[in-house]
């Protein structure tokens, strides 16, 4: 059984275009956010910004 479908679809689709599969689930997850934090710079946030992954992805400060 799948707990969230759409949101392990939407992991799914987001890992074919080379993200990391752990990232783009946790990322699925947070629909209701309008943007997400991570310490990932130099590979998940770089990444998510070139492919406009929404909700945005942002390094905390």
């Amino acid at each position: 059984m799948i707990e969230d479908r759409t949101a392990t679809q939407q992991a799914i689709n987001n890992f074919e275009l080379g993200f990391d599969f752990s990232d783009v689930l946790h990322h699925a997850s947070y629909k209701d956010c309008n943007t997400t934090a991570s310490f990932d710079d130099k590979n998940f946030v770089r990444h998510a910004k070139r492919n406009s992954l929404m909700p945005s992805v942002i390094v905390p400060k």
